[in-house]
C-alpha cells in the first residue's frame, strides 16, 4: 500500500498550520514571543501582531487555492 498526498491536501494542512500560527501571534503577542523567541530578543507588540496578520493571510491564501478545482498550476507552484 502506497501513501500519497495530493497538492490540495498539502495546501490545506500547510494553510491551516499557518493560519493557527498567525492567529496565536495576533491574539497573544507576548505569549507568542516568549514561546518562539529567545529571552534576549527585543519584544515589540505591533511587530508581533503584524507578523501574525501576514502569517494568517498567507495561510488563508493557501486554503483558498486548495479549494479551487481548476487550478493545477497554481497548486503546483505554491
Amino acid at each position: 500500500m502506497k501513501f500519497e498526498l495530493d497538492d490540495s491536501t498539502l495546501l490545506k494542512v500547510s494553510g491551516a498550520a499557518a493560519l493557527v500560527y498567525g492567529a496565536a501571534a495576533v491574539a497573544s503577542p507576548r505569549a507568542f514571543h516568549d514561546t518562539y523567541h529567545l529571552s534576549t530578543s527585543v519584544f515589540s507588540e505591533p511587530t508581533a501582531r503584524h507578523a501574525g496578520l501576514v502569517g494568517s493571510w498567507l495561510g488563508t491564501e493557501q486554503l483558498v487555492i486548495s479549494a479551487r478545482d481548476n487550478s493545477r498550476e497554481a497548486k503546483k507552484d505554491m
